[in-house]
């Protein structure tokens, strides 16, 4: 919250209102967005959140919401590392912000000031941003990517082990079998659900693919350890990745902060049952993971030292699932977001 992302001006360890109405849906990263149903988009938070205000050469953080001038009508918005991504209403992609491994499209390798169209062969249905790439889902269920080979740099610093690297200035279609009905960008790597069936890619190093010691996976793979699930709701977070069946909630991958909501801090390296009732939906943020109930409970378990729990305190760590009392009531039919260090709703 010191960086705005919250929208109060004021770091919050509980639920509070940020807009009073009108809001649709909302996105969390390291920064805050939402469209309301006008179709306006709305930012705050850091880094090149808005571009109003790095055009002025102040790149520091928008601490209330802010109106974004598009040059078309919001859809559905999609935040990443200080990245904007908005669905128009007739289908085309647009990105702003951060473009160092071309996570917004193109061969320039600096920040975009400028809301810029990415060229795609398809209408837009769906964009998921990560730490550093980006993918779409195209009307067809086809999936493109672009950016960051999904687990270079960063990942050679903290495991201490090599990696591919590679950047994809523009969308490249994903080899998959089957149509997307849905994807999810984690830090370095990329989930499609596919008639129930989850496929994932990228960079596995903390297990956060499902396919076991995998460190590196070039192409979707078919995450085995699911097979007889008919997965309906799918979540990537920074390390970690969590998926939902009609009955069952199952995480796996980098548990340091209890993300995973096991009970411990061991990872896993392929699907573990979460001990919760059936969830109706997922969102993973940096560490830490949201689930909403099938009646509009939301339970959250992982990293809270910055309040984005909503627990009502700051907490380390949360190893099993908690919920979230705050709201006043079931969260029914609401659109969750889980960011780096915060949450919205």
């Amino acid at each position: 919250q010191q960086s705005g992302m919250v929208g109060d001006g004021i770091v919050v360890g509980a639920p509070c209102q940020v807009l009073a109405q009108g809001v649709v849906q909302v996105a969390a990263g390291a920064h805050s967005a939402a469209v309301t149903a006008e179709g306006q988009l709305l930012v705050w938070g850091t880094l090149l959140a808005g571009v109003a205000e790095a055009r002025a050469g102040d790149a520091g953080p928008t601490r209330t919401p802010t109106e974004q001038p598009l040059p078309c009508s919001a859809a559905s918005v999609a935040v990443g590392r200080g990245t904007t991504a908005v669905v128009s209403v007739d289908s085309r992609l647009w990105m702003y912000g951060p473009n160092d491994t071309h996570q917004c499209g193109g061969e320039t390798v600096h920040e975009l000031l400028q809301v810029t169209c990415v060229p795609l062969p398809l209408p837009v249905l769906q964009v998921s941003c990560g730490e550093a790439h980006t993918l779409a889902r195209a009307c067809d269920g086809s999936v493109f990517a672009w950016g960051c080979d999904q687990g270079p740099e960063v990942f050679d610093k903290l495991l201490q082990r090599p990696a591919p690297v590679g950047h994809q200035p523009s969308p490249r279609r994903v080899r998959l079998s089957l149509a997307a009905s849905d994807i999810q960008a984690g830090g370095y790597h990329s989930m499609a659900l596919c008639d129930g069936k989850l496929f994932t890619w990228g960079d596995g190093g903390m297990g956060q693919l499902g396919h076991g010691p995998t460190e590196w996976q070039v192409e979707p793979r078919l995450v085995e350890g699911l097979e007889g699930v008919i997965v309906q709701c799918i979540a990537a977070g920074g390390y970690h990745s969590v998926a939902c069946s009609r009955a069952e909630v199952w995480a796996w991958g980098g548990n340091d902060k209890g993300q995973l909501g096991l009970g411990d801090k061991d990872r896993r390296q392929t699907p573990v049952r979460v001990g919760v009732p059936p969830c109706a939906s997922a969102r993973a943020g940096g560490f830490f993971t949201l689930l909403v109930q099938r009646d509009g409970t939301v339970l959250a378990c992982g990293q809270g030292s910055q309040g984005c729990l909503g627990l009502g305190q700051a907490c380390k760590k949360v190893l099993k699932p908690r919920v979230v009392r705050a709201f006043g009531g079931p969260l029914l039919g609401a659109d969750v977001a889980a960011g780096a260090l915060h949450c919205l709703a």
